[in-house]
């Protein structure tokens, strides 16, 4: 009579361990869809996340998000370029 109780008790805490990781984001994200929807945001200050969703699936339809990320990409790589130059710089002055 005890295993089954014992393997319900296993398998409640495996799916529970599972869910658990999930449940914060997706608690999260219906939060801000339920407070952009009652009006407690704005959507000038922060669109409901459908919103978000479909405008960047349009977007990307359109072609015009991917050249946003080839600009957005390139500024990222220079940066990491100068600050990673400037680093090497500065380590190899200070180590001598």
């Amino acid at each position: 009579m005890q295993a089954l109780p014992q393997s319900l008790a296993r398998l409640a805490a495996a799916v529970g361990q599972r869910l658990l990781p999930w449940l914060v984001p997706v608690g999260l994200i219906a939060l801000w869809q339920a407070s952009s929807q009652l009006g407690w945001l704005s959507s000038r200050v922060l669109p409901a996340p459908v919103d978000v969703v479909l405008a960047a699936w349009t977007l990307a339809v359109s072609g015009e998000l991917w050249a946003h990320v080839q600009v957005s990409a390139g500024r990222a790589l220079t940066g990491l370029a100068i600050g990673g130059g400037l680093g090497l710089l500065l380590g190899l002055l200070t180590g001598s």
